[in-house]
């Protein structure tokens, strides 16, 4: 519209849809409370190094608040280890969120850890509005499905990365996943390395 003096003019322009624009950077959050990250658990005979993995896993778990932690086991696991594994995992997380307490001007929600029978909890999350991923060498550079994982990511309801330990996801896995992604191909990444990468890898898209 314009006024000049006694005269007003209106101009008619063809109508559009304009999305709603966020100021400055994208909050990570947005994709990282969908994430429920389900861990292999790590099993060797020096149980020092289980707790340190684990503890590292519950770090890094809590660094990017994600929805949840599930821990999975594809065979009977010995007491002791799984006991010392979930301690570390507990261990991780609580260090890392009296950090986030201290540092950040908001609440911080521990991330819960669960307790899973990996095929179990493969044939219960394929929902339709759920995102399984699983992190395995055999699978596809991350490059080559950018725009699909970017659309399926922002339409699902609930996103579950699947990763592995000193043993990966068994094969049979796959046939349930959406995408089976090698994170750093020719490159073999350690165990408490395995969230971070496949987060940060989303993150990126």
């Amino acid at each position: 519209m314009e006024i000049i003096d006694q005269w007003a003019g209106i101009g008619i322009i063809r109508g559009e849809e304009i999305s709603k624009k966020k100021i400055g950077k994208r909050d990570s959050r947005e994709i990282t409370n969908k994430i429920s990250l389900v861990q292999l658990i790590y099993e060797a005979e020096d149980l020092r190094g289980v707790e340190r993995v684990a503890s590292a896993i519950g770090r890094s778990a809590q660094a990017f608040e994600v929805r949840r932690l599930f821990i999975v086991f594809d065979h009977p696991v010995n007491s002791e280890t799984l006991q010392i594994f979930l301690e570390g995992v507990e261990d991780g997380i609580t260090s890392r969120h009296s950090i986030q307490e201290k540092s950040y001007g908001r609440r911080v929600q521990k991330v819960p850890v669960l307790v899973y029978e990996l095929y179990q909890l493969l044939r219960d999350v394929r929902r339709e509005k759920n995102l399984i991923i699983i992190t395995d060498p055999r699978g596809k550079r991350v490059e080559n499905l950018r725009e699909d994982l970017k659309r399926r990511i922002e339409d699902c309801k609930e996103i579950f990365i699947f990763n592995g330990s000193n043993r990966g996801i068994p094969t049979g896995c796959f046939r349930f996943a959406d995408f089976v992604l090698d994170l750093a191909p020719h490159i073999t990444y350690s165990t408490d390395q395995a969230i971070t990468a496949s987060i940060i890898a989303l993150l990126n898209l």
